[in-house]
């Protein structure tokens, strides 16, 4: 999986968890957990936390690329948002 894949792949997951009715379960569970622990394994096996990775997957990589699609999530997320 490139990183492309990894950031469509966590926006998906994160989008089925904004759905009133959601269909994974909590964020803080699994799948959510293993799913994202299995994606980050993946990114640090391809060196996707590197500097000359394009995108970076590294925390604050990812946090801009979430703020540039979900922007303020204040109105958005209520209790449960992976964000606050």
């Amino acid at each position: 999986m490139n990183p492309n894949e990894i950031l469509t792949k966590i926006d998906t997951y994160l989008e089925q968890h904004l759905e009133p009715n959601a269909i994974r379960g909590s964020i803080h569970q699994d799948p959510y957990k293993s799913d994202f622990f299995n994606f980050c394994v993946e990114a640090h096996r391809h060196g996707y936390f590197d500097y000359s990775s394009n995108p970076r997957l590294t925390g604050d990589a990812m946090k801009d690329h979430f703020w540039e699609k979900w922007g303020d999530l204040d109105g958005v997320c209520q209790h449960s948002c992976p964000f606050s």
